[in-house]
């Protein structure tokens, strides 16, 4: 089996981050309703995507394999500005966005790509990463539970209209 290389992202991998966008958007409005169709928002969303890593200085890996991106992660620094938390608590990692093609998944490069983002909290003295999953996709879930996270907060939602 070969093997998975991670690396940042490079302009040359926009037509693929913009194919993976594509295709999370689609698996995730299959559990939620309230998302619009990946292809009417991939350009705008990889663009937000760019401009927040920027600003909160994040970063964007992508997981090659076999010459081809096959998965990426969008990590960022995040802070809490609410006076309840300790000050470990407060400033953390999060990672924004995960994604690994549904023909790769069960190779471990989603644990791979945690795994970057770990590395870039400890680089930067981070005690805490946080991630963000839709309450109904359990497989993310399930993958994330594999890498050590544990429910933190949760919110519920309910549509009144």
């Amino acid at each position: 089996m070969a093997e998975s290389v991670l690396r940042p992202s490079e302009a040359r991998d926009r037509p693929a981050l913009l194919t993976l966008i594509i295709e999370l958007q689609e698996h995730e409005r299959r559990l939620h309703d309230g998302l619009l169709p990946g292809a009417q928002i991939a350009e705008a969303y990889l663009a937000y995507l760019e401009r927040h890593l920027t600003a909160s200085g994040g970063e964007l890996w992508v997981a090659e394999l076999e010459g081809g991106v096959v998965g990426f992660v969008a990590f960022l620094i995040d802070h809490y500005e609410g006076p309840e938390e300790t000050a470990d608590s407060a400033t953390f990692v999060l990672v924004s966005d995960i994604c690994v093609a549904q023909a790769q998944r069960g190779r471990g490069i989603a644990q791979m790509l945690l795994d970057r983002a770990e590395a870039f909290a400890r680089e930067r003295g981070m005690a805490r990463l946080r991630i963000e999953v839709l309450s109904a996709n359990n497989e993310a879930r399930r993958a994330y539970r594999r890498f050590g996270f544990e429910p933190y907060v949760e919110m519920l939602e309910k549509v009144i209209c």
